[in-house]
């Protein structure tokens, strides 16, 4: 499973892309993003990660690399912006492998891809470095339960907490809670 470092730095050609008003309130609308601002003028911060994936780039990657996109767990993301990004704008948008490593001794590897984002007039607009790592198959649950069949141990958590409540004692509701008469001046009236 281990990601070889011979691809580290791997770059895909740069391609171009047209931030458009309407990508930008199509964006805004699906995370409920209700300030005008975004709504066809700026874009909001994660809109980067929308241009990222432009030309199939992140799926090109993960085949490079040899990482199967079942098994990737997304696990840290940074926006770095030095201009906004408005309405508009032409930019050239540069993916690149910038970091690989492994933790918990080599079972899980990581793989940092960093895109730059370049306007019309040359000038650095804005990066995103997304932190990705590869998990070992047998640990990806599926219905509550590892692929080697053996219980995840988060579905049998679930299991127990939905146990314990059906068997707690329903607690009694306070009169007052029902809207009964709080005070002795309600009771009188």
């Amino acid at each position: 499973m281990t990601i070889d470092r011979k691809h580290l730095g791997y770059a895909l050609s740069p391609f171009a892309v047209t931030v458009s008003p309407e990508r930008l309130a199509r964006f805004a609308d699906a995370i409920g993003e209700r300030n005008p601002v975004y709504r066809g003028e700026i874009a909001p911060p994660t809109f980067l990660k929308v241009l990222e994936g432009e030309d199939n780039s992140s799926r090109r990657i993960l085949e490079t690399l040899g990482v199967e996109l079942s098994r990737v767990l997304h696990a840290e993301q940074q926006f770095d912006y030095l201009d906004p990004v408005r309405a508009g704008d032409e930019l050239k948008v540069e993916p690149r492998v910038s970091d690989l490593y492994d933790k918990k001794g080599g079972e899980m590897d990581f793989f940092v891809m960093e895109t730059s984002f370049t306007g019309a007039s040359g000038r650095l607009v804005a990066r995103s470095r997304p932190a990705d790592c590869e998990v070992p198959g047998h640990d990806l649950p599926v219905g509550g339960r590892r692929i080697d069949g053996r219980r995840c141990a988060s579905a049998l958590r679930r299991r127990a907490r939905a146990a314990r409540c059906r068997a707690a004692p329903t607690p009694r509701r306070r009169p007052w809670s029902s809207g009964w008469p709080r005070t002795a001046v309600d009771v009188i009236h």
